[in-house]
């Protein structure tokens, strides 16, 4: 059990450096180019660079250990439930964040 873990920490490292850059370069090109609808940028980045993310860390931590397909498919599912839920929180947090800055100016 624990002759895994380096894999899965390896794994997860990789998968959470190439999903984080992929998720910035999207939302920085999207919002060049749509202005608006901030929570259609936040699910078209958060979409595609969790899934990204699923497939780079399961099939690294479990390719050949466990059917990889299934393992993808439920981390995703439940990424971007919490993305969607997540959504309101990212627009308090930014509404926050201009208003203090408006008291700062």
């Amino acid at each position: 059990m624990l002759g895994s873990t380096p894999r899965i920490v390896g794994a997860s490292l990789v998968a959470f450096l190439i999903s984080s850059l992929l998720d910035v370069e999207i939302f920085a090109q999207w919002k060049a180019r749509v202005a608006g609808h901030k929570w259609a940028r936040v699910l078209l980045s958060n979409g595609i660079s969790t899934g990204v993310d699923s497939v780079v860390f399961v099939c690294v931590a479990f390719w050949e250990v466990y059917p990889v397909v299934p393992l993808v498919a439920g981390q995703y599912v439940v990424k971007m439930g919490v993305t969607v839920l997540s959504l309101p929180l990212i627009y308090t947090g930014g509404m926050g964040m201009k208003r203090l800055s408006r008291e700062t100016d």
